[in-house]
């Protein structure tokens, strides 16, 4: 089996990628859904309520925007954050890739190389779009502010630099046709 990750930077057009392989029949498997899933846990709640406070709290739910308000602002608070979680997600997508039966699986991580987890990989592929894009699309798919968006981007490894440890890179700055 070889297993491919898809990276990228947030608005760069990974889920754009990531849903036409599945329309081709391939398996995805999709690393911000395993970490929804996680913080539906009521250990990781107690531990992220202890971490960054009862504010990040919604009917005793994790409020995600409201953990996004504390994190995007802070590298420090996002390094607690993906202390609690990375090792989690970590461990669902080695039991997932334990569970393949296909030949190709692909493996969404935007955090990839900020994870550590490209050593589970075969090959990488990287979906790469410039900053002005990236701003743009974050802008209009969150409604956010332009820092705030800003302030988004700069909190994850820039793309150059994923890019140059990348196998593959796709330009998405273009049409949806040509990334495609």
């Amino acid at each position: 089996m070889e297993v491919i990750g898809i990276t990228g930077g947030i608005a760069s057009g990974k889920s754009l990628v990531t849903k036409q392989l599945k329309l081709m029949g391939y398996q995805v498997i999709d690393t911000d859904e395993i970490s929804h899933h996680i913080l539906e846990d009521q250990g990781v709640i107690n531990e992220l309520t202890d971490t960054f406070g009862n504010e990040i709290l919604e009917q005793g739910k994790v409020n995600r925007k409201a953990l996004g308000n504390i994190i995007f602002r802070n590298k420090d608070k996002q390094l607690l954050l993906n202390k609690i979680i990375h090792p989690r997600v970590i461990d669902v997508v080695k039991k997932e890739l334990h569970e393949v039966i296909n030949d190709i699986v692909f493996v969404d991580v935007p955090l990839l190389y900020e994870s550590g987890m490209e050593s589970m990989m075969d090959k990488v592929i990287v979906i790469s779009a410039s900053l002005d894009t990236q701003i743009l699309r974050l802008v209009n798919r969150d409604n956010i502010e332009r820092d705030y968006a800003i302030d988004k981007i700069n909190m994850q490894m820039p793309l150059q630099e994923k890019s140059k440890l990348a196998d593959f890179i796709i330009d998405n700055n273009g049409s949806i046709e040509d990334t495609l």
